[in-house]
């Protein structure tokens, strides 16, 4: 139902009209008007006296009949007499007209009702009788009651007509007072025309005037606002109930400036709750006299709506970094471990070797190495099976960890070899320390089965500055002690002592072989080149680094430790030329034409330029460099290069493990071979591109790793899952800090790696969150998007195809 709108010219009216009634009653009250009621009663005690005084001459005179005669004529004149009687004082009735006894109620002897009036009448000076009348009794219902009253029915007929004459005169009244007619009606089309709400208020807050805008927000009438005080309406803080107890406009009068931008809540009428930023500002005379202000109302509500949700899904997004942060830790410790051990892995262990050894060498503390060699493990396998060997694997790292301080570091260092880094620690302890190793593992059977190891141990001296060197001084004492009767320890200071003649003719071997194969090759500096790779193009990163690993494994028993750590680092450099590719090359989902491989294949070229202006190692660049010639040298535009068994052994193992995993490896534009294929294809090429005797110990050694890694296959990628983990973390740092730039080269960039790696639904949704970045910036939208980004990469179903997956073996962290 339509509310009566209460404006100022209907409360002054209704006022005015009660005022009126108010006087009329009054005038009632002193009895300036006519009442019908006291009338009427008075007529009614007039008629009982006259007829009691006829009825006390007729009883002197004795004429009772000229009484009853009298009685009934008065009834039959007078409606509102229903019965009469007389009677004596001994109670005697001695004429009667209606029935008089059903309708007196009166008991009481000396007073008469509204409808039982008694006359009493006297003989002399003694009280002879009673003259009794019963009128017809007034009016039951009260409003008719009410309505015979003249008061009533005046009131009735004036205050209505002085309500419609006092707001006829109060409405043209107050028109010509209206202050808002001082505002010209152009200005007030031009404010209805805002979209932000005007209220101009005089310098007690009451409203004057306010704008269309305003009035719809405030769900009142113009009129009905008129003369309001603006700070009464229902004002609150926003986001809780709390009155406000100061306004913008208000501050703006007491100080005189201008307030701006004030967050406030108005509750409707209809309970609609909307937020406004409020400005204020002061309205003074010419006198500087503060006459009121401005105040402007900008609606914010759904501004306010939409940054609400955006404060929760950026608060969801949070948790979600902080989850993807905690995973990347958790990513972080798998990437560095061997998968079966738990053990670091060898490039890990590399980074944390180098670190301690410069320490060692800045502070001049002692460093010892240990290389640990299970005695005749291939036995194990080929007696009891590869599964009991991994157990006996598991079993030997963990009795190593538990004869080792903290501090300690291990490392598997490939197959059944495991390499110790032992900080703070001189010759003497290292050796004390291998020997409780080595006891601690013959003292019991693994599994039932009698298990020894061998042991070489070197530390840090003079003569040592490179890791390379001290691990392949251990790897030296290894082969002494496995070569002397193995389950044994042998230092490398215990050598030189054992045979000073042939010791010392391999000190100088020692010396020599270890600086040749590396010349200060710091790890560090290859991390930074891996990972400028990594940022190019992770796909070419990880295949160097599974390369690396695949030459690490095929030259061990082939290469000392220290020639093997150079062919290592040669396997995961062998690539590095491809930063100075093109991407619309490197990048490229299908074949390459002719010119593009002519480009492709200069970087090997660039690789041996950037790796010979970086480390200092002749060996290390002339593995780079002859790795892609062919075994017959048919393919050599030099006559003067080598060929055959003159080629380098480190670019020999180097040709055959780039070869093979490039053919295992996924493609967007082929598939990729099993291992078996590659197999093939390799005998296939022996004696013409590989040589036929690595090949053959290349392949025994592969199957063995892949026998004993089968059951670990989900595992093997860890770091490419950091890799990614680490990527989505950061564009969730960059969305949470609507950093647009940073994002659309994040959500580009994490498009391209996941393509790569068979997983479009999420590569899709990094592409609409790198076009939404650079296209409207909508942090809403962004915000979505990367939700929707999460939720693909949380779910199982988006892992890489069957292909990525042989090559990388990826799961989506």
């Amino acid at each position: 139902m339509k509310r009566l709108r209460m404006t100022p010219a209907v409360r002054i009216s209704l006022g005015l009209a009660l005022f009126t009634m108010t006087l009329v009653l009054g005038v009632e009250m002193l009895g300036f008007l006519p009442d019908p009621h006291r009338a009427a009663l008075e007529l009614r005690k007039k008629t009982c006296e006259s007829l009691a005084v006829y009825a006390s001459l007729a009883v002197q005179k004795g004429d009772l009949d000229a009484i009853q005669t009298t009685m009934q004529i008065l009834k039959q004149r007078n409606e509102d007499i229903v019965s009469a009687a007389l009677r004596t004082s001994k109670g005697k009735v001695l004429a009667e007209v209606g029935p008089h006894a059903l309708n007196w109620h009166n008991t009481d002897e000396d007073a008469s009702t509204p409808t039982n009036v008694l006359v009493p009448i006297f003989k002399g000076k003694k009280r002879w009788g009673t003259f009794e009348v019963s009128f017809r009794p007034e009016e039951a219902n009260l409003l008719l009651y009410l309505w015979e009253k003249p008061v009533v029915k005046l009131l009735v007929l004036v205050i209505p007509l002085a309500f419609i004459g006092f707001f006829l005169l109060m409405k043209k009244t107050l028109h010509h007072l209206d202050p808002s007619a001082v505002v010209p009606e152009r200005v007030k089309v031009a404010l209805d025309s805002l979209v932000e709400g005007v209220v101009l208020m005089d310098h007690r807050e009451r409203i004057v005037m306010a704008n269309k805008a305003f009035e719809k927000n405030a769900g009142e009438a113009q009129d009905v606002l008129m003369g309001k005080r603006t700070s009464d309406l229902n004002w609150t803080a926003p986001g809780s109930e709390e009155k406000v107890r100061d306004f913008p406009w208000r501050q703006a009068m007491r100080d005189g400036a201008i307030q701006a931008a004030t967050p406030l809540t108005l509750r409707g009428r209809t309970e609609d709750v909307r937020t406004f930023m409020v400005n204020g500002a002061p309205i003074v005379d010419s006198g500087g006299k503060m006459r009121g202000a401005l105040a402007t109302f900008d609606d914010v509500t759904q501004l306010e709506v939409q940054n609400t949700k955006l404060q929760k899904m950026l608060n969801a997004l949070k948790k979600s970094r902080d989850e993807v942060r905690r995973q990347n830790r958790a990513l972080q410790v798998l990437a560095t471990q061997d998968p079966l051990t738990g053990c670091l892995n060898r490039r890990a262990f590399f980074e944390r070797f180098e670190m301690e050894l410069n320490r060692a060498r800045r502070y001049k503390n002692d460093f010892s190495c240990l290389m640990v060699d299970i005695d005749h493990f291939k036995s194990i396998n080929d007696n009891h099976g590869h599964p009991v060997g991994d157990k006996v694997l598991q079993k030997v790292s963990s009795l190593l960890r538990e004869c080792l301080r903290d501090s300690d570091v291990v490392c598997r260092y490939g197959g059944e070899e495991f390499c110790l880094m032992l900080p703070e620690t001189n010759a003497s302890g290292a050796f004390v320390t291998a020997e409780r190793i080595r006891e601690t593992i013959a003292g019991g059977k693994l599994l039932g089965i009698e298990v020894t190891v061998s042991l070489g141990t070197a530390s840090l001296d003079a003569d040592t500055n490179t890791p390379a060197e001290l691990l392949d001084k251990a790897d030296k004492a290894l082969y002494r002690a496995k070569t002397g009767g193995r389950n044994r320890t042998m230092a490398y200071d215990a050598l030189i002592d054992r045979d000073p003649a042939q010791d010392a003719d391999l000190k100088d071997a020692d010396k020599a072989g270890a600086e040749d194969a590396s010349q200060r090759i710091p790890h560090h500096v290859v991390n930074a080149l891996m990972m400028a790779l990594a940022h190019r193009d992770v796909p070419t990163a990880e295949h160097s680094r599974k390369v690396g690993e695949l030459c690490a494994a095929a030259a061990q028993g082939l290469m000392s430790a220290g020639e093997c750590f150079v062919l290592e680092i040669a396997g995961q450099l062998h690539d590095i030329g491809k930063l100075g590719v093109p991407d619309s090359i490197l990048l490229k989902p299908g074949p390459l034409n002719e010119e593009e491989w002519r480009i492709m294949h200069d970087h090997e070229r660039r690789s041996v330029d950037v790796i010979a202006s970086t480390f200092l190692s002749p060996e290390l660049v002339e593995i780079v460099k002859y790795h892609s010639h062919w075994y017959d040298g048919s393919r050599s535009d030099d006559p003067s290069d080598p060929r055959g068994k003159k080629l380098p052994l480190g670019a020999r193992i180097l040709n055959i493990a780039d070869a093979f995993h490039a053919m295992v490896s996924h493609r967007p534009y082929r598939a990729a071979c099993s291992y078996e294929e590659a197999y093939a294809e390799l005998r296939r090429c022996a004696g013409t591109q590989f040589d036929p005797d690595l090949v053959a110990h290349f392949i025994k050694v592969v199957r063995a790793r892949d026998e004993s890694r089968r059951k670990h296959d989900a595992v093997v990628a860890n770091s490419i899952k950091l890799e990614i983990g680490r990527e989505v973390e950061e564009l969730l740092f960059a969305v949470n800090t609507s950093s647009f730039g940073q994002i659309s080269l994040l959500a580009e960039h994490l498009a391209t790696r996941t393509s790569k790696y068979g997983l479009p639904k999420i590569a899709a949704a990094a592409s609409q969150i790198e076009k939404a970045a650079a296209k409207n910036r909508d942090q809403m939208e962004l915000v979505q998007l990367t939700s929707k980004l999460l939720q693909l990469c949380s779910a199982p179903e988006n892992t890489p195809d069957q292909g990525a997956a042989e090559q990388q073996q990826t799961l989506v962290a």
